[in-house]
Formats: structure tokens, sequence, C-alpha cells
């Protein structure tokens, strides 16, 4: 599984892959195939960002089977989530921080984790997608992927939530520990799992070996 590639600085432009995005998946791609990687199924969310990323690793590949979507893949979507947060607690310091500043990604961070803790307690009036559901579609495409790995590897592209919350349940670890994990993923970051009687195993998180070389530190982003 591989988090999307940089995608844009702000709410209009945040499902576009940017630049620098494009090339991360490029060079994930590459590395794929250097190491003969090959996949029985292939998959992201329907966010452009995630189809963009698949799409790109997927032509620099040998060969691949034809991508499909599932929602369960997508992420939560901040924007809205911060609009729905923000109407009840409007005097948050963390909100008004990243008011201030809206480039500061430092303030923007420390909103999110903000934002995402009350999520999951609950905090949050009317948002758009309970975090209850959010977590029961993440089962749902877990279950997806499971049943695909029967036949062979899959690749699947998703987002840094999701992929914390799937690590988080596969550890039986805390929502407040998925949320931490959710702010260190990199982009084109890969955690790999395996298939085992009892459900999926964790073999690797985040790993970048497609930008491990001292020349390419400034390729490696968070947002």
């Amino acid at each position: 599984m591989i988090r999307h590639g940089q995608a844009g600085a702000t709410a209009n432009n945040y499902d576009e892959l940017s630049r620098l995005g494009f090339e991360q998946a490029q060079r994930a791609g590459r590395w794929l195939r250097a190491h003969d990687r090959r996949f029985a199924a292939t998959y992201s969310g329907t966010m452009r960002r995630q189809r963009d990323t698949l799409a790109t690793i997927v032509q620099v590949l040998v060969s691949a089977p034809p991508s499909q979507e599932h929602l369960g893949l997508n992420e939560y979507v901040f924007a809205d989530l911060v609009r729905a947060y923000a109407k009840g607690a409007p005097n948050d310091p963390d909100l008004q921080h990243a008011m201030a500043d809206r480039f500061d990604k430092r303030r923007w961070f420390a909103l999110l984790k903000t934002t995402l803790t009350a999520w999951s307690e609950d905090r949050i009036a009317a948002p758009p997608e309970s975090y209850a559901a959010f977590r029961a579609r993440i089962a749902v495409a877990e279950s997806v992927l499971r049943e695909a790995l029967v036949h062979g590897d899959v690749l699947a592209v998703s987002s840094g939530g999701v992929m914390s919350h799937l690590i988080a349940a596969t550890l039986g670890a805390s929502s407040a520990a998925a949320i931490d994990l959710n702010l260190t993923i990199a982009n084109t970051g890969i955690c790999e799992f395996k298939l085992a009687r009892s459900g999926l195993k964790l073999v690797s998180v985040n790993s970048l070996p497609h930008l491990s070389a001292p020349e390419d530190a400034g390729l490696v982003t968070l947002a």
C-alpha cells in the first residue's frame, strides 16, 4: 500500500498531484519495476490524487492488471472536517494559529491532530462523515484487499489517514496511535502487509527506498 504523491498546497487543488508528486510516483514505479514486483490486482480510492498516483506507477511497470477503485480507500476530507470543528470550537488556539498563518505547515499539522482527535472522540457536531463510518469503510476495503491477496500480490494507493488506521487495526492499536502515525506517513511512503491465516500482518511501515539516496532528501514530503 502506497500513499499518494504530494498534492496541492491549498483546499482548491489538494486533490491534484503537484509536479513533485508525479516525480515521487514515477520513482516509486521505477523502484517496483527494478525489483520485479508484479501484482495480481491494483486498487486506489476514487480521489484524483490517488488515481493519478496509481496510474503513474502502473505506467512504469512491466505489466499490471486494470486498476480498480474502492471508496474505502478514500481519505477523509480535512477541509470539511476543519469547518465542522471550527463551528463548535471557534476559539481553539490551534485553529486560530493556523488561520493567522495559512502557509505555516507546522500550524496546520497541529490543527490536523487536534481536529482528528476531536473527531475520533465524537466531539464534532455533524461532521461530513462520522469517525465510525470512516473506520467501517476502511474495514470493508481491507476485506476486499484480503480476498485479492489470495490470488497474488496487490498494489493499493490510498492516503495517510486510511493507511494509519489500517495499520492500527492490524496491530490492535488505539485511535490516538493511528492519528499520531497519520502525521508521519510520507508521500509515496510504502507500507507492506502479508496475508496470514489470522488476517493481515504488518511487514513494514513508511519505507521510501525510491527516495533513499542522499541527493533525494528534498524529494521527501509529508504534505
